[in-house]
């Protein structure tokens, strides 16, 4: 009985790995394909072929085509949330705030060779550009919740979490344009001093 539970443990690792595989197969041969054709020009039955997949296995993985654009977008959504959670304050949420996106800055210059190549694809598509936007309000969303669990009022969360959220994408936008070169905690850093001096706004 013991056996048969460790050869099923091993059969799942297995598929595991070979899930994981055909995932990161799936999305290095959609980033190239987009980088040299461009995103509108690119079909999911050339990237699918080109993967030695067929198009409904391709899908299983990325129901959409924007999803192969940003394929880690969730992983980052969460890795933010829970840097803004590890660096939470009650009294200073500002300063907290400011700590959890160092550490995220750290963490995306690990990914800069990702990152270039991203902003390269949706910069060249107007309709991922727009999707792009449409995918940054979940960070925005995760702000504006540190700030109400902080104690803030609904309306004064939304400002201030949607003007710390602009300047941090302006920020990013001036790093992408210069082709994730620098340090982006040393890009952003003016950003994340000037966040941190916001301090605790007055409560009603």
């Amino acid at each position: 009985m013991e056996r048969r539970s460790d050869d099923g443990k091993k059969q799942r690792f297995v598929l595991a790995a070979k899930m994981a595989e055909t995932r990161e197969t799936l999305i290095r041969v959609a980033r190239e394909r987009f980088l040299r054709d461009g995103f509108d020009a690119t079909s999911i039955e050339s990237i699918a072929a080109e993967a030695q997949v067929s198009p409904r296995t391709l899908f299983r993985y990325f129901p959409t085509k924007f999803e192969l654009a940003f394929p880690y977008h969730r992983e980052r959504v969460a890795r933010f949330r829970a840097a803004l959670d590890g660096s939470f304050d009650a009294e200073r949420p500002f300063a907290g705030l400011a700590e959890a996106l160092r550490r995220v800055a750290d963490a995306l210059d690990r990914e800069r060779e990702d990152q270039h190549a991203e902003s390269r694809i949706a910069s060249a598509s107007r309709e991922l550009e727009s999707r792009a936007l449409v995918l940054d309000e979940d960070y925005r969303d995760a702000i504006i919740a540190v700030l109400r669990r902080a104690g803030l009022p609904p309306r004064r969360a939304g400002v201030l979490g949607g003007m710390v959220f602009g300047a941090i994408l302006h920020t990013m936008t001036e790093w992408y344009r210069g082709g994730c070169r620098t340090a982006l905690r040393r890009s952003s850093r003016v950003t994340l001093e000037e966040i941190e001096r916001l301090g605790t706004p007055p409560r009603p």
